[in-house]
């Protein structure tokens, strides 16, 4: 079915719009199977364009069943072609972002002399269909694409995204694309997947033909356990690989062909103690056919899922698969579509064929599903349903189908829902085995019913509680099955298992738990040192590149970021997006403002403002973190300030538990200050108190601190016995926060079994430990290819660098990033050492930029040597080691008449990195400037810097800086320093009322109690000449000057003016630049200061009224009788009329001639200037000084060429 007609601009509503709806793929995450765009449609033209008028367009993007997908967001581009295909002129921008499904084209225009008849219309996105020719003239077209689409790659469009259950069912979908990335659906070529890195081997359907221009495997799966990536090929076409690896979240399960409806149905998860099992699918039913099959011939099968209960499971997310056997069981071939995801539980197979050597009397059709049980047989032939599926099954393996996942509360009740499957994850409804639930891993004990017969082949135990408080996974078995047992470990106590562990606080803005923010557990390498991920601490809003137009959508990518600044790519948390006015005035902002973050960023498409943007700015906000700064929806960077008004309301108290603590030992906790929705307000500072709020020992260590922008961080908190205890965070006026889960600190005698077999105690290890051994990376000879293998050498040496060829320790090789983050690195990556080495063969890389990776060798109780480049060569220098060779200055860009600035200088290697260990002593020299320095002028560097508090300049013109040390190269300020005067009022001569707002601004210090300094725009003082200008006029001027003054350093060159006639498409000579730069720059020293530029646009202006003048005299003497008067000495009157006919660059002209005897010099210090500015008119009526002689030809044209004067 077709969407409804729109019209006018196209901002309706729409019409037939289909329903929004999210489902979720085995391995996908949440995705949307039936309403994913395919195709654009341009809308017919209801009457016929006619040339030379504008004219709009609408392109809708619709999915298969031809309905509009409101969430479609790829580019849109208009084509006017010819029924050959060749290119058509049209007129207008044909590049539009879709907004609500739609692309709409404005004020687009066929050249005049073109006639409609025989130009059509298409469209053509990335990745989809392109539309069908729509003539100019108005009407249908013939539905057929006008395009010439020559299939030439493959693009993988749906795939896994982030890290997929072992063994877990996955759903690929490859196009066929041309150059430009349209898809073309004409034939069905073969397209198979291959793996193109990993450790195991794909399954299930690996090839497909190409309908449409897309393939899709519905089932795939992969055996292996380290990250891997798949490529699709077919014969002619350019192959597609994935460009980021698959992770693989866990070891498979003990059944290995078992499934858990968690990848095949996870929106049915969760917590499983608060699902209603029998609101799950478990049922596949094809409905009988209205008409029988005829052998040959396309038909179309219907089917729905159903839960126990027998109502139809609208959110069921299952792959469908449509069989065919004979009576008596034999397999029979089905051509068509017969596998499909179904859409409010409801499946359609289309264009199904039986063979023509089959007869459809004998044939019986069923439907499969994991997990589900399959649909009694439906006879080709019509009829009714039979009462059992014709398909042979016997049941050979369980399926854990929901399970606690994450924290639960420590002795809740638990739901686990098991079911018996067959090979083929097919529902076994008949047997009724008996199913027992058993703890796999854990020191507590399962309580409550835990052995069930399974009914209709599902077992429910809905009554499980674990009576202990560390992490547990369960195990199902029954006899003659294989077992199943649960992928996560399941955390008593823990209703917040992310980064920080810690509380959750109430409401619907409640700090994310594990799952949201989807963070990989805590890591650990065989040292049994634990490596925790950057965590998140606030949402960042990345500045918009051009301004948004009112209505007009738009859209926006916030990033989730550690405290560095960058972004925690293992982040999911939901982020919500805000508008407000600088006064923290809200404004509505329309379109989906909350979405959860994937990979750190979360991107809000099709947002609009209602109301001019100037002074609106952008946040987001994410529970327990720190809101953005505001980000103006004009554009630029954005404000130092979060406009949203936030309220410390609570705390929140976390800690990166790694299990290994001890009695006595520190243990770290941190508190986080947040308002009512969960937000880190970051500029509380209360005073925070730790307690006990459960055990029976003492806690020691800092219990009392300061929170330092929204956090408090308790670094050395102890506790002095075994038994559990936890900790409560208080503080006035705050809602306190206790720690959930129960933490237990093992002994400090801990006993460890060395190498030998011996038991010995740990602490005694420690002190009698070896001498420390060091594992090192060698060098590479070549740099590492992404995707290709490579081979790796680790050496063991000691501390003095001899290689230890007795000890045999396994090491382990990792590719990580400068700041610590983990890369992944496709091979085995463990080996034994053996005299003194250890070798890898085989790794590969698939990270697109390998400049900032570095291979590491670790190992348990060994020290890590330092990290060698992929790209080879030596490692880098440390800071302590690197060689002074340069100096760089840090000065401020402008500063105060006679004030002190401070000034830093920084000691630098030859490739500019700082050197730490520098202590060279430093001297400050001026250059430039008509004044001397004072004040700290020399300084000893330390940790490579060298800092000058107090430097002041005697001058007041610009000046720059040099920094000179012995041995190294001198070091030059950037920029020209600035010298900003000052004058100060006394705040007797003010008014009580205004004395009280001096104080408040800026220029107001106690260091000067009576007086407030009063800043003026001018970098020195006023001369002559600007201190006539009015104070609209200087700033115009200024603001013109600051345009034309690229670089900002207070004068304008040769190459400034030369750029800015570029940008108004005037080409310039040599002769042409030197003339108009002469003009500009009247001392000749080759620089424009202000104050030239100023003169000179005073002359250029009393030029243009002299030659109007003239012309205007001329032409009023061409029309007097007497032929005397007409050849006599010009005599300039005012009010001349024929001036005002006069055109000069498109301008209308005033009567600007005055007389002659009124005309002094505007070089002259003592001219006059305009009084009355008028942004419209070039010059105004009055006073207007006129230098003496003809004004030139060429500066009348540079006036016309430099129409820019007026534009700034």
């Amino acid at each position: 079915p077709k969407s409804g007609r729109r019209t006018g601009s196209g901002r309706g509503s729409p019409g037939g719009r289909s329903q929004k709806f999210q489902s979720t793929r085995p391995g996908l995450g949440t995705h949307n199977a039936a309403a994913s765009a395919v195709a654009v449609r341009v809308l017919p033209l209801d009457r016929s364009v006619e040339p030379g008028k504008p004219f709009s367009v609408d392109v809708e993007l619709r999915n298969a069943d031809g309905k509009v997908v409101p969430e479609a967001t790829v580019p849109v581009t208009l084509r006017a072609v010819t029924p050959g295909g060749s290119a058509a002129e049209l007129q207008g921008t044909m590049k539009a972002n879709p907004f609500d499904g739609m692309a709409h084209f404005e004020a687009l225009v066929l050249p005049e002399g073109m006639q409609p008849e025989g130009v059509l219309l298409t469209a053509t996105a990335p990745g989809l269909a392109p539309s069908p020719a729509v003539p100019l003239s108005g009407g249908e077209g013939n539905g057929s694409c006008p395009l010439q689409l020559v299939p030439k790659k493959l693009v993988i469009s749906n795939a896994p995204a982030g890290a997929v259950p072992a063994g877990g069912a996955m759903l690929f979908e490859v196009k066929v694309v041309d150059d430009d990335g349209n898809l073309v659906t004409d034939g069905k070529p073969m397209v198979e997947l291959k793996l193109a890195a990993g450790d195991g081997t794909l399954g299930g359907t690996l090839s497909a033909p190409a309908k449409g221009g897309v393939a899709c495997f519905s089932w795939v799966t992969y055996d292996g356990t380290e990250p891997f990536a798949v490529k699709a090929v077919s014969d002619g076409l350019e192959p597609a690989t994935l460009e980021q690896p698959i992770r693989v979240s866990s070891a498979p399960t003990e059944s290995a062909g078992a499934l858990s409806l968690k990848d095949a149905g996870g929106s049915f998860l969760g917590n499983a103690a608060q699902q209603n099992c029998d609101a799950l699918p478990t049922d596949v039913v094809l409905l009988p056919l209205n008409a029988p099959v005829e052998a040959g011939k396309p038909f179309v099968v219907n089917g729905e899922i159903r839960s126990k209960t027998g109502e139809v499971v609208a959110d069921a997310s299952v792959p469908v698969t449509l069989k065919a056997v004979t009576k008596d069981k034999k397999p029979v071939p089905l051509s068509g579509t017969t596998t499909v995801w179904p859409f409010d539980g409801v499946v359609q197979f289309e264009d199904v064929t039986i063979p023509e050597d089959i007869n459809p009397e004998d044939v019986l059709l069923t439907a499969t599903a994991p997990g589900l049980a399959p649909s009694p047989g439906i006879p080709a032939s019509g009829g009714a349903a039979l009462d059992e599926c014709p398909l042979e099954m016997k049941a050979t393996q369980l399926a854990i189908t929901v399970a606690p996942s994450g924290g639960v509360p420590i002795g809740a009740t638990l739901v686990f829902e098991i079911r018996v499957l067959d090979d083929e994850n097919n529902l076994i409804t008949t047997g009724n085995p008996l199913v027992t639930l058993q703890l796999a891993t854990g020191f507590g004990k399962l309580l409550g019913t835990v052995q069930v017969e399974a009914e209709n082949g599902v077992a429910l135990f809905n009554d499980i509680k674990y009576d202990g408080d560390s992490p547990f996974t369960v195990r199902v078995v029954s006899k003659g099955l294989r077992s199943a047992t649960t992928g996560g470990a399941i955390r008593p106590g823990s209703a917040y298992s992310g980064l920080s562990g810690g509380s959750t606080l109430e409401g619907e803005g409640s700090v994310a738990d594990a799952d949201e923010l989807d963070v990989d557990d805590t890591m650990e390498d065989e040292s049994g040192v634990h490596i925790l991920p950057p965590p998140p601490t606030c949402v960042r809003v990345v500045p918009l590149e051009e301004s948004v137009q009112i209505a007009q959508p738009f859209i926006v990518e916030v990033q989730i970021c550690s405290a560095n600044g960058n972004v925690v790519k293992d982040a999911k948390a939901p982020v919500t997006l805000k508008c407000f006015k600088e006064d923290g005035t809200p404004v509505n902002l329309t379109g989906n403002c909350k979405v959860s973050a994937s990979a750190g960023v979360a991107k809000f498409y099709g947002m609009a403002v209602m109301e001019a943007p100037e002074g609106l700015l952008l946040t987001a906000t994410s529970p327990g973190l720190a809101p953005s700064p505001g980000v103006p929806l004009t554009g630029g960077d954005a404000v130092d300030f979060c406009p949203m008004k936030l309220v410390a309301s609570a705390l929140h108290i976390g800690a990166p538990l790694t299990g290994n603590e001890k009695v006595g030992q520190p243990i770290v906790f941190e508190v986080k200050i947040v308002d009512d929705e969960g937000n880190l307000v970051s500029d509380a500072e209360p005073v925070i108190m730790l307690q006990l709020a459960r055990g029976k020992g003492n806690l020691g260590g800092t219990l009392k601190a300061t929170a330092v922008n929204g956090v408090a961080r308790f670094e050395d908190v102890t506790y002095d016995r075994r038994d559990p205890f936890t900790v409560t965070a208080v503080s006035d006026g705050l809602k306190p926060s206790t720690f959930p889960e129960a933490i237990t600190l093992k002994p400090k005698d801990d006993f460890v079994v060395t190498d030998a077999g011996s038991v010995a105690d740990e602490d005694a290890e420690e002190e009698e430990e070896a001498e420390p051994m060091v594992v090192s990376v060698v060098p590479l000879e070549s740099a590492v290819q992404r995707g290709k293998p490579f081979a790796v050498d680790v050496e063991l040496r000691d501390k003095e660098g001899n290689l230890l060829t007795d000890a045999t320790p396994t090491v382990t090789v990792k590719a990580v990033k400068p700041d610590g983050t983990l890369v992944e690195l496709f091979g085995k990556t463990k080996a034994k050492v053996e005299d003194g080495r250890a070798h890898f063969e085989g790794l590969t890389l698939q990270t697109l930029l390998l400049d900032d990776v570095f291979l590491v060798a670790t190992g348990s109780g060994l020290e890590s040597g330092r990290g060698v480049p992929v790209l080879g060569g030596p490692p880098p220098l440390l800071p302590e080691e690197r060689v002074p060779a340069q100096l760089e200055i840090k000065a401020p860009r402008e500063i105060e008449l006679g004030s002190k600035m401070q000034v830093e200088v920084k000691v630098l290697d030859e490739n500019g990195n700082l050197c730490v260990a520098a202590d060279c002593p430093v001297q400050l020299e001026i250059a430039g400037g008509n004044g001397d320095l004072t004040g700290t002028i020399s300084a000893t560097a330390k940790d490579g810097v060298a800092t000058f508090p107090e430097v002041q300049y005697t001058g007041n013109q610009p000046f720059g800086l040099m920094a000179h040390s012995a041995n190294l190269s001198s070091g030059a300020s950037e920029h020209l320093i600035e010298v900003r005067p000052t004058s100060r009022l006394n705040l007797d001569a003010l008014k009580d009322e205004d004395k009280e707002d001096a104080k408040d601004s800026p220029g107001y210090t106690t260091d000067n109690p009576d007086t407030v300094r009063i800043e003026t725009e001018l970098s020195t003082p006023l001369s002559p000449i600007l201190s006539k200008l009015s104070p609209d006029e200087l700033d115009g001027f200024r603001r013109k000057f600051k345009a034309i003054d690229i670089d900002g350093d207070g004068f304008i060159m040769r190459h400034e003016v030369d750029r800015l006639y570029r940008t108004i498409f005037v080409e310039l000579t040599e002769k042409e630049l030197d003339d108009i730069f002469g003009e500009w720059d009247l001392d000749g020293n080759g620089l424009v200061s202000f104050e030239d530029f100023v003169k000179s646009q005073q002359i250029r202006r009393a030029v243009k009224v002299r030659e109007l003048g003239r012309r205007g005299e001329m032409e009023r003497r061409k029309q007097m009788p007497d032929p005397e008067l007409q050849t006599d000495e010009f005599n300039f009157k005012p009010g001349l009329p024929l001036a005002k006919q006069f055109l000069i660059d498109g301008d209308s002209v005033k009567d600007y001639s005055v007389s002659a005897s009124q005309a002094p010099s505007v070089v002259d210090e003592g001219s006059q200037h305009p009084t009355t500015p008028d942004r419209d008119d070039l010059i105004t009526d009055e006073d207007m000084p006129i230098p003496d002689g003809d004004a030139p030809d060429r500066e009348i044209q540079s006036v016309a060429e430099g129409k820019f004067l007026k534009d700034f």
